[in-house]
């Protein structure tokens, strides 16, 4: 195997990679998306738990 295959090997891949994302179109972008959201979502709940919970322990400054 020499390097020249070695690197036509992996642009290959690359290509491949690169028609499957073409055909989901918009769907990898979403699926980002909708996942920053519920993550943002879930952090903005627990920063709301630990808030009551400090108030009602005294700790809250």
């Amino acid at each position: 195997m020499t390097w020249t295959n070695f690197w036509y090997g992996i642009a290959a891949i690359f290509e491949f990679c690169f028609k499957i994302l073409k055909k989901l179109y918009q769907a990898p972008n979403i699926a980002v998306w909708i996942l920053l959201a519920c993550l943002l979502l879930f952090w903005t709940l627990q920063l709301a738990k630990h808030k009551k919970e400090a108030k009602r322990d005294g700790t809250y400054i």
